[in-house]
């Protein structure tokens, strides 16, 4: 069964149920973390450029969070269990995942190029 985890930190994962160890108070398995990076960079020339990054890692076999830092647990929506499916068999995002991805996860990271050093501005 695929399931759904929202951490009191605001981290939120998909994951395989059947994969899940608690060992420590510590849930183990497979998962992926869901988030949508809008990253704003600013260029030498003081431009922007933006880009988004996207869940797009399974993690197998690891830490996932504690379980006393758990604020919601459930079985996975259809668009959440479709989106684990998607990863773990390497077929790209569609449209569909990636707005949901954005209308809910989404973080927004400026980045100053301008100069010769790098900033990054959350």
């Amino acid at each position: 069964m695929i399931e759904f985890v929202k951490t009191k930190n605001k981290k939120s994962f998909v994951f395989d149920g059947g994969t899940i160890e608690n060992s420590n108070n510590v849930l183990r398995g497979t998962f992926i973390i869901l988030f949508a990076n809008k990253i704003i960079r600013i260029n030498k020339r003081g431009e922007e450029n933006i880009s988004y990054e996207y869940t797009n890692d399974l993690f197998r076999k690891m830490n996932m969070c504690k379980t006393n830092n758990i604020s919601e647990r459930r079985n996975a929506s259809d668009l959440e269990e479709r989106l684990f499916n998607m990863i773990l068999n390497g077929d790209r995002l569609d449209d569909e995942i990636r707005k949901n991805l954005r209308q809910n996860y989404l973080e927004v990271l400026h980045v100053d190029n301008s100069k010769n050093n790098i900033n990054l501005i959350v």
